[in-house]
């Protein structure tokens, strides 16, 4: 059962579905059951057998369809065909499809026919490709195809904002789509330094990142409290647990925030997406791991995804005191709104210059610490990520001497 959340956002994302996770999911009335006595119940488990006979029965329609695909050498995983050596990519929940590795439902889309709107990434009928092409876009659930400017009123009143999609990420905006297409180097920027750190590690298609992006302080300040925890005060926060957002084709998704402004924006955004990446990655698994490393790795691709902006973010943090001292740092990171502004982005820049330290400085420990972090986030096993999560802290707490040196070649 889905119970709705903020009705107050409506006058902003309306038709975007926002839900809260149920504490717990509610148990199936007709699912076999053991006995008390440990034996299952004989009823129960001729009653599933029934039931299983029904949903194993195809029509003369599924029956053809199935002879067609197994004739392409293709194969049935869990109702949808794919081709063999897809098959336990399949399982995980993800579809390949001329490339592109997509969640279920835009696969079986892709499958029936559909195609990606050249400048959204929406999936819309082949026929309407070459109007996509001329920046016409569709509305009212696909009634009607209007010009941009049309487009852009539609969207931009809040009542159902731009989704702007590709196969690494989703933003969802008021802002103009041509302004959204602008920020995708941003993102882009985001994904690979994130990526990059992580050995390469991808969330699942199904829980690809997404970012909604406030286009001015009042928007962001409301989603900040009614979707966000104290990280909040700064310009890019992931929404909190329970807070999901439900995407066409895609499911449920925990959502980051950004607020987009052309002074801090072009920083904000990608870490909004870093976070959005990474948190990916551990909702597969239901892993979890400390703040100041999930943060790490989103400032890794904000502040530092070049030499010049991680140069100038360090020269910021040695003016105000410099390195903290780790031991304990590690412990005390937090980003609240009891915070200072600076004290705020004192903390980011420390834990992504972390992260760039580990990537870049030279030291074999924390190298071999973080490419093994990399290993068990593509593993996505949550016992593996948190013993690994724990070596990275360690390796670093014991080179506070090499990431001194490190942090005095960055501010010359």
């Amino acid at each position: 059962m889905r119970i709705p959340l903020l009705i107050a956002l409506s006058c902003l994302f309306g038709n975007v579905a926002l839900a809260q996770k149920p504490a717990k999911e509610p148990a199936k009335k007709d699912a076999a059951k053991p006995a008390k006595d440990g034996k299952q119940d004989p009823k129960n488990t001729k009653k599933a057998a029934v039931e299983q006979k029904k949903e194993a029965k195809k029509s003369p329609e599924e029956e053809k369809l199935a002879a067609e695909m197994a004739a392409k050498g293709m194969v049935e995983v869990n109702g949808t065909w794919v081709e063999k050596d897809h098959v336990e990519d399949a399982k995980r929940g993800v579809f390949h499809f001329n490339g592109e590795l997509v969640a279920k439902g835009e696969y079986r889309a892709l499958q029936s026919g559909k195609v990606r709107h050249a400048v959204t990434g929406e999936l819309i009928a082949a026929e309407d490709l070459e109007k996509s092409r001329g920046r016409s876009f569709p509305i009212d659930g696909g009634k009607r195809w209007v010009d941009e400017k049309e487009a852009d009123a539609y969207h931009g009143n809040g009542a159902h904002p731009w989704i702007v999609a590709n196969p690494h990420y989703v933003l969802l905006s008021t802002l103009p789509v041509a302004k959204i297409e602008s920020l995708r180097e941003h993102a882009d920027r985001a994904i690979a330094q994130v990526s990059a750190a992580l050995g390469e590690a991808k969330p699942l298609p199904a829980q690809r990142p997404a970012v909604l992006v406030a286009p001015t302080q009042d928007e962001f300040v409301q989603f900040g409290t009614r979707l966000g925890d104290e990280t909040s005060a700064y310009g890019a926060f992931l929404a909190r647990e329970e807070a999901l957002l439900e995407l066409p084709l895609q499911g449920e998704v925990r959502p980051a925030v950004s607020l987009w402004d052309e002074g801090w924006g072009p920083y904000y955004l990608p870490h909004a997406v870093g976070l959005a990446y990474v948190h990916g990655i551990l909702a597969s698994c239901e892993a979890e791991m400390p703040a100041w490393l999930l943060h790490g790795l989103a400032s890794s691709g904000s502040r530092f995804g070049n030499p010049d902006t991680g140069k100038w973010f360090c020269q910021n943090l040695a003016k105000g005191g410099g390195l903290k001292p780790l031991d304990k740092w590690f412990s005390a990171f937090a980003i609240d709104g009891e915070m200072e502004s600076d004290a705020i982005s004192a903390n980011l820049t420390q834990a992504g210059f972390l992260i760039d330290f580990a990537k870049n400085g030279g030291d074999k420990d924390v190298s071999a610490a973080l490419a093994a972090f990399g290993e068990a986030m593509r593993s996505q096993k949550a016992s593996g990520i948190d013993k690994a999560a724990k070596a990275l802290q360690s390796a670093l707490g014991k080179s506070q001497d090499a990431i001194d040196k490190h942090f005095q070649k960055q501010v010359r």
